[in-house]
């Protein structure tokens, strides 16, 4: 079919024909668009609801921590107070004049005599936790009540003390003879433990 057969065609239709037809040939370029764009502005539109879910999830999420923000900051201080409590317990630095001032105000107060105060070397018994021991060879003499005294006393100090490998022998001199003569006095060896945080 030529051109002009068409042309020819079109001009002896009838005019609501002629109508329909330039009507149906104007929206065919829109037809066109809406088939070739509209998948894939469909699935654009799907990624962006996706994207849109997601981030509500997420800003969700965010409020979430935001609401529990001002009980988290409690819990931090409640936390921090709980440390400077403990860090008095358990000081980073052990001062061994202050431990012996007060093993001295101890001797005197139970009437005991401190025969040897050793300090041995710092020791770490787990290196998971942070804090490190230090074992003081103590020996002290005096009645059996007594020296028990001390001890409650020792482990009773400010700072965190433990008692550990306690030995008790009644305490033997030599008399005038070159003979042992057991006294009523007894001789207490003990590792005294002081705890340093780390």
């Amino acid at each position: 079919m030529e051109v002009e057969d068409i042309v020819d065609k079109y001009k002896s239709s009838p005019l609501h024909i002629r109508f329909l037809l330039v009507i149906g040939l104007g929206l065919l370029p829109s037809l066109y668009l809406w088939m070739e764009e509209g998948d894939r502005l469909a699935l654009d539109l799907e990624d962006a609801m996706t994207q849109l879910d997601a981030s509500n999830r997420n800003y969700d999420r965010a409020k979430n921590k935001v609401d529990q923000l001002p009980a988290l900051l409690s819990r931090i201080k409640d936390i921090e107070n709980q440390l400077e409590t403990a860090k008095g317990v358990l000081p980073d630095n052990l001062h061994i004049d202050k431990i012996v001032s007060n093993l001295g105000r101890m001797e005197n107060q139970f009437a005991v005599s401190l025969m040897e105060f050793r300090p041995g070397d710092e020791q770490r018994p787990r290196a998971d936790l942070d804090y490190s021991e230090i074992p003081v060879t103590i020996k002290v003499r005096g009645q059996f009540n007594q020296i028990m005294q001390f001890y409650d006393g020792l482990v009773h100090m400010p700072n965190l003390t433990h008692l550990r490998q306690i030995r008790m022998v009644k305490n033997q001199r030599q008399n005038a003879e070159g003979e042992l003569e057991t006294e009523n006095e007894i001789l207490s060896e003990a590792k005294l433990i002081l705890f340093k945080g780390l």
